[in-house]
């Protein structure tokens, strides 16, 4: 899923950009050892980030990583224009390294 980078898999080099799509923002939920989340469950800045996308009139939508999910949630964003990740590594008690996403 290449964590910590911001992909946008099926845009073309060059040539013609899409006017709209769909970006998924992926998170993990509640940090075992540090909470970095709001009172929504989202780090502070992603709902601003969600909502700066959908200004440009993308659809956005946020959602959450964790092993037990894993595959369904990359069947879902195989079907996005593309997505953020925002997971940072570390320990965290719904996700392990040994997950190949």
């Amino acid at each position: 899923m290449g964590c910590g980078n911001t992909s946008m898999k099926n845009r073309p080099p060059t040539g013609d950009l899409k006017a709209s799509g769909l970006i998924y923002i992926v998170e993990c939920r509640h940090n075992l050892e540090k909470n970095d989340k709001d009172e929504h469950g989202h780090r502070w800045d992603t709902v601003p980030i969600q909502k700066a996308i959908q200004a440009q009139g993308w659809k956005c939508e946020l959602c959450y990583y964790d092993d037990a999910s894993a595959a369904q949630l990359i069947d879902k964003i195989k079907k996005a224009d593309g997505y953020i990740c925002r997971i940072n590594p570390g320990p965290n008690g719904l996700m392990t390294s040994r997950q190949q996403v």
